[in-house]
């Protein structure tokens, strides 16, 4: 998708560098495009000599179907953004992207998104300022995700009477 410092890059990168100095099976994929040349320059310098981070992408657009390939082959996916008053009142379409395909989620404790992915047993919250390791390790490695399957609500077709009504309001 979109690879931005708001979007969480570089606490991704920490977060990937943290884990992989417990155990060398942790490995981050990032696949997307970065608009920013001054993100994009600062990604690369911070990824090279780390085998265990790919980019795919970064100076050139990864076509939407390509991701979610690479989601259907992840074992993760992480949502770590920077919480700020540009996506404070946003709902990350990721979560979506990574529920509809049964990814399990390591996503920043912030409400709503946290109880969202809690309530459909999606994953795991965490501070990734502030983890142990440890514990989460542990706790990926026993996890059990979506018990009740994929949830409708994450598919458009949930929706699909809202946004039906949202155009004819519009139009009257």
């Amino acid at each position: 998708g979109t690879i931005s410092d708001n979007y969480g890059i570089f606490t991704a990168i920490d977060f990937i560098d943290t884990m992989q100095k417990l155990d060398p099976i942790y490995k981050l994929l990032i696949a997307g495009y970065c608009a920013n040349e001054r993100i994009f320059r600062k990604l690369i310098k911070r990824i090279e000599n780390k085998p265990y981070v790919k980019l795919i992408g970064g100076d050139h657009r990864v076509p939407h179907q390509e991701i979610i390939q690479y989601m259907r082959e992840a074992d993760y996916g992480l949502i770590c953004y920077e919480i700020n008053p540009s996506i404070e009142n946003c709902f990350p379409t990721k979560i979506f992207e990574y529920m509809a395909n049964q990814l399990p989620i390591i996503i920043q404790n912030y409400e709503p998104w946290a109880s969202f992915c809690e309530k459909h047993s999606a994953g795991i919250e965490i501070d990734f300022h502030s983890f142990s390791p440890r514990n989460l390790s542990d706790s990926i490695k026993t996890g059990t995700y979506y018990t009740h399957g994929i949830p409708e609500e994450v598919f458009w077709k949930h929706d699909e009477g809202k946004l039906l009504k949202l155009v004819e309001d519009i139009q009257s």
